[in-house]
């Protein structure tokens, strides 16, 4: 349920504090705030972009406005208004809802959250749940360009026997896409096994890159050896680097071979999200997009009850989208090189229940393409996910393994990137060959 309450415009309630290092890091997440409606505009999507940011990343103000953990908030922590202060990001675009997803302690009355644009007053959200629930106002008369959001509490109340607090999870943006001339269905593109120097595979999947609008995404082993800053500045830089302001990153084995897979965080920014999780999600048109990290062992573990997949399976279940398609690194299924990947198991066990479409790996240095199939690996054209391995994007190939059940098209000698538009209720697919190449992969199929 959606709540508004009207509230007229009244004094402001100025910053007592906030560190530049907060500042800057709301910055960068607004910076991807842009790069996810530049993608959808240079994907050609029609209707609107919305995209979802922590309340933890804002910058506050006031003594005891405090980032605090929570069991129940999405990403493990929220921002908690035990008296008076606010919460501040930036954004760019002509936004016109701001939804705040936030709960609430009542004590002699409820607590209220103000909404400001660029100093001027939204309007007022009286937090009437214990639980979290989201609050939506409409945001009229905005142009596009930078605009500056303050989440303000100012109505703070104790007593001997109740405090009054409020509780922010996320705040997300509705914004209004604008399509390429001609229309159509957004575009998700990539591969991953991607920047290699001593390889001219990245150069030549780069090159299908430039004529080929829409989002990029990558499936982890961005950048080779093993993902240190020079790699990624040496060897992705000039090749996807190109890109990289339409790049929808994931991680993988060979990025961590640097400690916390820093050169892949510090290269992609905010856009790869939080560093201690590297996961998230967006929408494009009817699909939801799920940007996973299959180094799981590394944020928290990869069991049903870990961190990430509790995560997944809230963020499925707040999905309205008809149509649902996850990348990430490792494969379930794959008859290459390194074949199953049990780990991952948990992941497609949350992706199934929630009746999704489509995954796409890039672990193994080749392309596969399976029928669709239950996470036990059982042949199911009622409900099962299309996996897609693309392994493709510039370095080695590899030798295959055993080949595995219900693979459909198998190849190890081409470079290529896999091309999925995005239809409201379908997709179609299609493995691009780089120049000079005549293997390629196409169809279509209808979501669930």
């Amino acid at each position: 349920m959606h709540h508004r309450e009207a509230y007229s415009p009244e004094g402001s309630d100025a910053p007592t504090g906030g560190g530049a290092a907060t500042l800057a890091r709301a910055a960068l997440i607004a910076g991807a705030l842009l790069a996810v409606l530049l993608l959808a505009m240079l994907g050609g999507e029609a209707g609107a972009a919305q995209a979802t940011v922590e309340a933890e990343t804002m910058a506050l103000s006031g003594s005891r406005v405090v980032v605090h953990s929570s069991s129940v908030a999405s990403g493990g922590k929220d921002v908690a208004f035990y008296s008076n202060g606010s919460a501040r990001a930036s954004f760019d675009g002509a936004a016109t809802s701001v939804t705040l997803r936030a709960r609430g302690k009542a004590c002699e009355g409820k607590p209220r959250l103000k909404v400001y644009v660029d100093g001027v007053l939204e309007g007022t959200m009286k937090i009437t749940s214990t639980t979290f629930a989201d609050y939506t106002i409409p945001l009229g008369g905005l142009s596009g360009g930078a605009h500056a959001l303050r989440v303000s509490y100012w109505n703070d109340h104790r007593s001997p026997a109740c405090n009054r607090d409020a509780y922010l999870d996320y705040y997300a943006l509705e914004v209004p896409d604008a399509p390429l001339a001609g229309g159509g269905d957004p575009v998700l593109v990539g591969a991953g096994k991607i920047g290699a120097c001593d390889s001219p595979g990245d150069e030549a999947t780069a090159a299908l890159l430039d004529s080929i609008p829409g989002t990029v995404f990558t499936a982890g082993d961005n950048a080779y050896p093993s993902g240190t800053a020079a790699a990624f500045r040496d060897c992705y830089g000039p090749t996807w680097g190109r890109h990289k302001a339409r790049t929808m990153p994931s991680p993988g084995k060979h990025d961590y071979d640097t400690s916390d897979a820093a050169g892949y965080f510090g290269y992609f920014g905010a856009a790869a999200g939080d560093p201690a999780k590297g996961y998230y999600s967006y929408n494009l048109g009817e699909w939801h997009v799920i940007a996973l990290n299959s180094m799981c062992e590394e944020v928290g573990g990869c069991g049903a009850t870990s961190p990430m997949v509790e995560w997944l399976k809230r963020d499925l279940a707040a999905n309205p989208r008809t149509c649902t398609v996850a990348y990430f690194n490792h494969s379930l299924f794959s008859s290459g090189l390194h074949g199953n990947q049990a780990k991952v198991r948990p992941i497609w066990e949350a992706l199934y229940a929630a009746n999704a479409d489509v995954v796409v790996n890039g672990r193994d240095h080749d392309y596969e393409r399976f029928a669709p199939q239950s996470p036990s690996g059982a042949y199911d054209p009622q409900r099962g996910i299309r996996q897609f391995v693309v392994g493709t994007g510039g370095a080695h190939h590899a030798a295959w393994g055993t080949t595995k059940p219900n693979s459909q098209v198998r190849n190890n000698d081409t470079y290529g990137v896999l091309k999925l538009t995005l239809r409201p209720a379908s997709y179609e697919w299609e493995f691009v060959p780089v120049a000079g190449k005549t293997f390629t992969d196409s169809g279509s199929t209808g979501c669930h």
